[in-house]
């Protein structure tokens, strides 16, 4: 996330976060991380293609953690290009994959031959879920404080059947001291979108506000957990 001028330069105003709580990226750019992302069509295809790199060296340490196979449909919300989601198709020959970003990151998206994927634009804050067995979200709740996340999951519980799944993958803040990756991005999220990393009860409690369940906590052998919550 780090690797564009326009990010650094929130680092710049990192006082403002700690004065105001406020992200520190909106002060010059009100529109937001995810609204000025948009307008900027070239920066945008740099983000996508930076997150897709960072994010195949975790989907090695996770693919092997959790049995995905498992579902008939997995929903990969604000999946990107779906490396993730691809990566499960592969391992997992058996399921069917929904990806689902906004119109303007999936738009290049192309299902390959024999591939169980169909792409849908949308908005997660104004449009309906696809209906799933699992719904994942890699490294999207951090990116958003409690009352976005808090719509982002109610609105998928709405779209939840009977024994569906909300897996949430992400770094767990813990409760020892220390470094850890958790506490670096936890500085990041405020200073770009204005999000935060979360403690295990934080995420058991932000569950809870969306009638959902934190039903347990799989390690991975990187730094990122699988949250998997059920309906409650």
């Amino acid at each position: 996330m780090l690797g564009l001028p326009v990010f650094w330069s929130a680092f710049e105003d990192l006082e403002h976060s700690l004065r105001t709580g406020e992200c520190a990226f909106t002060k010059r750019h009100p529109e937001g991380v995810f609204g000025y992302l948009a307008k900027h069509p070239e920066e945008s295809r740099i983000f996508d293609s930076a997150m897709t790199s960072k994010s195949h060296r975790d989907i090695a340490a996770i693919l092997p953690a959790y049995g995905f196979s498992q579902f008939a449909t997995i929903a990969d919300i604000a999946g990107g290009r779906g490396h993730l989601l691809r990566a499960i198709l592969k391992s997992s020959p058996k399921t069917q994959g929904i990806l689902f970003d906004q119109p303007h990151v999936v738009a290049e998206v192309v299902p390959q031959d024999g591939e169980k994927l169909t792409v849908i634009g949308g908005n997660f804050f104004t449009d309906s879920m696809p209906k799933a067995d699992a719904y994942l979200l890699m490294n999207i709740i951090h990116d958003w404080p409690d009352a976005e996340s808090i719509k982002i999951l109610s609105a998928i519980r709405r779209a939840m059947s009977s024994g569906a799944r909300v897996l949430i993958i992400e770094t767990v803040v813990p409760d020892s001291a220390g470094p850890h990756l958790s506490k670096e991005l936890d500085i990041a999220m405020m200073a770009l979108p204005g999000g935060m990393e979360r403690t295990q009860e934080e995420y058991a409690s932000l569950a809870a506000k969306c009638a959902l369940r934190l039903e347990r906590v799989v390690e991975t052998l990187s730094p990122y957990s699988v949250l998997e919550m059920v309906a409650a």
